[in-house]
């Protein structure tokens, strides 16, 4: 092919020497502004800030953070004002990851692009190399300078030209072989946000959401302990209060009824005086004659 591309060449033909390459030169040009394209655009920046955002939103919340989940190791928090910051939070981190989603998909869709561009990159390459192999080819067949004079001007001035043209196929040879990396570089870059996004759909926000499930379970147990303490705290009360009203009742009593034996025993005591002071006043009976 090398040889096939070397015989078609005429260095005397200054049309021929300006097309010679032209068409891969553009096809490298057109990579590397795609490239630059891609690099500039701003789904990359969209997925780092959601990330950072998602990232803030959660740490708040976490167990060690200084949300309420954290407070809840020293005090119980009312399990009514914690729902409803975990229904705020919840729409919220929803609505974040609604928005990865949707970016996710767009650096899957560019990093896909950027693979065809880097194979079409490759095919620049080589079709750069068949141009310069042929065009030194074609140079070293070339006759050598001061041949007839017309026709020799000619060939000269085309052998200068075609020796610039192949040092700017080289050149943008060279911008092809560094526009590979850099597609592969920045190719990598999104596949790791793709892969960090992914990580934050599939563990961070799910692990957020059993957390919140978990402070909430606690919430409403340290609320029932709390209502059952102070329950079982009144009725404590409430049965010690009776117990102290019995025990003063069961006084009460034991003092009435000693009360009434004691008003017995000195009725008795009252009732045999009387007696004995009746017996003792009774007259002596008459002797029998």
């Amino acid at each position: 092919m090398v040889a096939a591309y070397a015989g078609q060449i005429d260095l005397a033909d200054a049309g021929l020497v300006l097309r010679y390459g032209a068409g891969a030169q553009r096809q490298v040009a057109q990579c590397a502004s795609r490239a630059l394209a891609v690099a500039q655009h701003s789904t990359l920046d969209d997925a780092v800030r959601l990330v950072a955002e998602a990232t803030d939103e959660l740490r708040a919340f976490s167990a060690g953070g200084r949300g309420p989940f954290a407070r809840l190791r020293g005090r119980a928090q009312r399990p009514a004002a914690l729902r409803k910051r975990c229904v705020a939070m919840a729409a919220r981190v929803d609505d974040i990851a609604a928005a990865l989603r949707t970016v996710q998909r767009a650096l899957m869709k560019d990093a896909a692009l950027l693979d065809q561009m880097h194979a079409a990159n490759d095919g620049y390459v080589r079709e750069l190399e068949l141009y310069l192999a042929a065009g030194r080819q074609a140079l070293a067949a070339a006759p050598a300078e001061g041949g007839a004079r017309q026709a020799g001007d000619r060939v000269d001035a085309g052998r200068e030209r075609f020796e610039k043209k192949l040092h700017d196929l080289d050149l943008s040879r060279m911008v092809a072989l560094q526009t590979g990396p850099q597609i592969r570089l920045l190719q990598r870059a999104q596949q790791t946000m793709v892969d960090k996004i992914q990580t934050t759909l599939v563990t961070t926000i799910p692990l957020w959401k059993n957390q919140a499930a978990i402070a909430l379970g606690l919430a409403d147990a340290q609320a029932a302990r709390a209502a059952q303490e102070t329950f079982e705290a009144a009725s404590d009360e409430a049965l010690v209060a009776h117990a102290e009203d019995l025990r003063r009742e069961a006084a009460s009593l034991a003092d009435a009824l000693a009360d009434v034996a004691r008003a017995q025993s000195e009725e008795r005591g009252r009732m045999d005086r009387a007696q004995a002071e009746i017996e003792r006043l009774q007259l002596p009976a008459a002797p029998t004659a």
